[in-house]
Formats: structure tokens, sequence, C-alpha cells
């Protein structure tokens, strides 16, 4: 049998289709990396609004106010908020009420525009009706804005109680 006859790959064929492959991986790797990056804010945006709708059905089914609170935004401070069931409707996270905190991870809220309480904390409550309402009893709206990794998502609450998540 010659040299001729044999079948098989050369050594540079091989050097290239390895080149080929890497410049392709290289490519590809920091668009999944942005993909996976900005699925994580939007599982989060989700997870808020989410939180907000059954807060609300809480707030309905328990004929109790139930209150979300956001902190300001500064730094790592601003990666979690409460839910709080407002038993002296007085909008404000009081000792002794039932409530829980929830962390977001690498998320953090940037911007808001709902209502401060005397804590300085962004305020939604849910009437027993499913309003959101001020500490005053108006009714209101706002946006929760959150962000990471050089993505941002807004939560939008209406005057009526209905919830969405906008990408500006």
């Amino acid at each position: 049998m010659t040299l001729r006859n044999q079948q098989g790959v050369t050594l540079v064929e091989l050097l290239v289709a390895i080149t080929i492959f890497a410049i392709v991986v290289a490519i590809a790797v920091p668009t999944f990396k942005e993909a996976n990056e900005r699925n994580q804010i939007k599982t989060v945006a989700r997870q808020i609004k989410d939180e907000l709708a059954k807060a609300r059905i809480t707030a309905m089914e328990k004929n109790t106010p139930v209150l979300l609170a956001f902190p300001a935004p500064n730094g790592d401070s601003s990666r979690s908020y409460q839910i709080s069931v407002d038993s002296n409707d007085n909008c404000e996270v009081d000792g002794g009420e039932e409530r829980k905190q929830i962390d977001m991870g690498k998320v953090f809220f940037s911007n808001n525009t709902l209502t401060k309480n005397t804590a300085g904390d962004h305020i939604l409550q849910w009437d027993t009706r499913g309003y959101p309402q001020k500490k005053d009893g108006s009714f209101t709206n706002g946006t929760i804005t959150i962000s990471a990794f050089d993505n941002q998502f807004e939560i939008i609450i209406s005057r009526v109680g209905n919830i969405r998540i906008n990408k500006p």
C-alpha cells in the first residue's frame, strides 16, 4: 500500500479547522454571557411582578393592607425588598407585623417613583380592594426600576393595580 492511497487529514488541515473553531467560540462566548445576564435580570423583574401580584391577592383575601418596601437606591442595601402585612394600616413596616425579606442577588434597584415613607423606603401598599395606595389613602401608580449588567427593566404599576414589565 502506498501513501497516496491512505485517507486522513494533514496537520495543516487540522490546524485550520482548530483555528476556525477557536474564532467561532471567541465570537459566541460574549454573546452567550450577555444573554445570560439579560435573562438573570428579566427573571428578577418577573419575580418582583409575581410578588406584587401575590401581595395584592393576599390583601384582598385577608382583608388587610399589604405593603412592599423597596429601599432607596444606594448600592448593596438596595438589593432586597420586604413584603409585610400592614395590620395597623399605617403604611410602615412595623415590628411584630408578618413580613418576608426577598434578596435579588446581583440585581439592584436603580430608581423608582413610588411614594417614600418616613423610614425613607419606597412603599407600595395594596388596599383591601386590590388598589395601590399612598399613606394618605389616595390611589397611586409607580415604577420600580431594576438594573444589573448594563441591562434595565421597569415594573410599572397602574392606578387600578395592573402590573407590567417594560424594557426602557
